[in-house]
């Protein structure tokens, strides 16, 4: 019987960046703050920017509403609102800008296989991200909030508070646009092999 033979594989070497192998510990975590301090600014000026609008959005998003007008149940309590949706307006914004900062975060650990994958991540998130708030806004809110206004209104006279109303809009945006990004995510983990 003659003995097996057995192949060995070649080990690919990868050349990391200059300077990533040698970097510590704190190399890293200035990295990543000085990442972390860009998608706060990006995440600033995006907010900023959606401020000038977001009147005009909180007119759209009131819409399905109908004839109901919110209550303000406490003096900051419009203020806060305001802010809310200029803050989910920001987010949708700078959305391009955090997903390029995790991904040139996380870039020199991976192989060049893995980093092509990676570019399609920040337009490919982005547009799904922007998609979803764009579907639970004009396709799932108007149904929701026909549906739960009718829920028992023949026991319950219905009055609605602003902020609870606003606060359920922009969760349900900013959720169903993270929940868009599920098939860009399992396509990437698919093509890395960790499903």
């Amino acid at each position: 019987m003659a003995a097996p033979i057995i192949k060995q594989k070649k080990l690919i070497k990868v050349k990391p960046k200059p300077g990533i192998e040698d970097m510590s510990v704190i190399g890293h975590l200035e990295e990543f703050r000085t990442r972390l301090i860009k998608c706060v600014l990006a995440l600033a000026v995006g907010t900023l920017i959606s401020a000038i609008f977001t009147k005009s959005f909180l007119q759209f998003l009131l819409i399905p509403m109908g004839d109901v007008k919110p209550a303000a149940l406490q003096v900051t309590e419009t203020f806060v609102v305001y802010f809310r949706v200029a803050l989910l307006g920001g987010f949708v914004l700078a959305m391009p800008i955090l997903l390029y900062q995790i991904v040139r975060f996380i870039l020199p650990g991976l192989l060049p296989s893995e980093r092509r994958i990676l570019y399609f991540m920040v337009p490919g998130g982005s547009f799904m991200f922007a998609l979803g708030v764009a579907f639970a806004t004009l396709v799932m809110l108007p149904y929701t909030v026909g549906y739960l206004k009718g829920f028992l209104s023949d026991l319950v006279q219905p009055f609605y508070s602003i902020d609870y109303y606003v606060s359920f809009v922009t969760t349900l945006m900013f959720w169903i646009g993270i929940i868009f990004e599920t098939p860009l995510i399992i396509f990437i983990l698919a093509k890395v092999n960790l499903v």
